[in-house]
């Protein structure tokens, strides 16, 4: 036993080298995020830039407008608006490089490098490629840029997190990384608030990890109080620094309080509940909802299992689901969070609840008040992820 017990430490140690000593995960490491998939992609170029074409290197200095599209036999086809010039690719690559300024796709913007590619599938795929420095700016920016005043260590905490973040998710290969909330929310701006380079600049290639690896370091934007267990929110592993705990140091006034979405409230009519149910479960026009019920709650308090009863049959909605289910055109995401309790009323139902997201990891307003009373990104994320440590990447490309 003390034998292999050794043998584990061993390979512990060896693997912890080869990662973090041996990577080129750093802060000048170029990431990629999915930006777009379509038949074609339209964008703007705001600022002196070059396209790649083939062996042919189109240059601009001016802004223009542009639409990539599949031009038949499976070739890429680019078209500039502005002068109704049109090139037909021989590879199913293009690259747009910026020299300075920003470019623009379905919405968002973007000054790092572009590349859409022509996939098997027969659509056009957009990646961006920016350095980790960079694409933290925006991250920042984005998830915490209303909260600067007095918050210089909240936002350390957060690139650290979102940092490990990005890593974790890499290496997992799970999901595919992209600039929206379902992954993190990059914001471009080409006037970055000076705290947001500070934060970043003091925790150059700083990541949270646990036993040697990435740590799974998720945030939302208010915990309601008592932040949730990673089984909690998703329904898999249990992991021991994602668990639930009251936001405070005693049970008087958690961290989060002050949050404008600590308290919230969202009325469905008997008629938007039956029009819910058809969107959400494509449910016959003579069906609709006969009661609502609370099976199962988590140990913070939020909803694990939810209940929808109908006239003919019954549904159980899970985790996540429970929020979404609730999706309307006021509430894009769904219910704020899945810390909540029904009132019931003879014209439909109103649900009370706390806090906004699913609550697990580090609370983002918890962690601002914390950075007011005097707290330090590293006692901001000990507090929030207990047993994970700093570790620092290797610098270099």
């Amino acid at each position: 036993m003390l034998l292999r017990k050794s043998m584990l430490k061993i390979l512990t140690i060896i693997f912890n080298l080869l990662f973090f000593q041996f990577s080129n995960f750093a802060d000048n490491h170029l990431i990629c995020l999915h930006v777009g998939e379509g038949n074609k992609l339209e964008f703007s170029v705001n600022g002196s830039h070059e396209m790649q074409l083939d062996h042919y290197l189109w240059q601009k200095t001016k802004e223009s407008d542009y639409c990539a599209y599949i031009a038949g036999k499976g070739k890429i086809a680019i078209w500039e608006k502005d002068t109704d010039t049109r090139y037909f690719l021989k590879e199913r690559r293009l690259i747009l490089n910026m020299k300075n300024g920003f470019w623009e796709l379905q919405g968002k913007s973007f000054p790092g490098k572009m590349e859409i590619v022509l996939l098997s599938s027969g659509k056009l795929s957009c990646n961006v490629y920016l350095p980790m420095k960079d694409y933290l700016k925006g991250v920042l920016n984005g998830e915490m840029g209303a909260w600067k005043k007095d918050a210089l260590e909240a936002l350390k905490a957060q690139a650290v997190a979102s940092r490990s973040y990005y890593y974790f998710r890499k290496l997992e290969n799970e999901i595919q990384m992209n600039p929206t909330i379902s992954f993190q929310h990059y914001l471009y701006s080409n006037n970055y608030h000076e705290d947001i380079n500070k934060a970043i600049d003091e925790t150059e290639n700083f990541i949270l990890a646990y036993k040697g690896k990435p740590a799974l370091t998720v945030y939302s934007a208010d915990c309601g109080g008592y932040s949730a267990s990673s089984r909690e929110v998703w329904g898999n592993e249990d992991l021991s620094y994602l668990q639930s705990r009251w936001d405070g140091v005693d049970f008087k006034n958690e961290f989060c309080s002050e949050g404008k979405r600590h308290i919230w409230k969202a009325n469905f009519s008997n008629l938007e509940l039956r029009n819910l149910l058809r969107k959400q479960m494509a449910v016959e026009e003579d069906e609709w909802i006969s009661d609502i019920r609370i099976l199962e709650r988590g140990t913070s308090g939020r909803v694990i299992q939810l209940l929808i009863k109908t006239n003919k049959r019954n549904f159980i909605l899970t985790h996540e689901k429970i929020r979404t289910f609730f999706k309307t055109d006021s509430l894009p995401q769904g219910l704020n969070s899945r810390l909540f309790d029904i009132e019931f009323l003879e014209e439909g139902i109103v649900i009370n609840g706390m806090g906004f997201g699913h609550g697990a990891g580090m609370c983002q307003c918890g962690a601002l008040k914390m950075a007011k009373l005097g707290y330090n990104y590293q006692q901001i994320l000990n507090f929030y992820f207990p047993g994970t440590k700093l570790m620092v990447l290797k610098k270099g490309g």
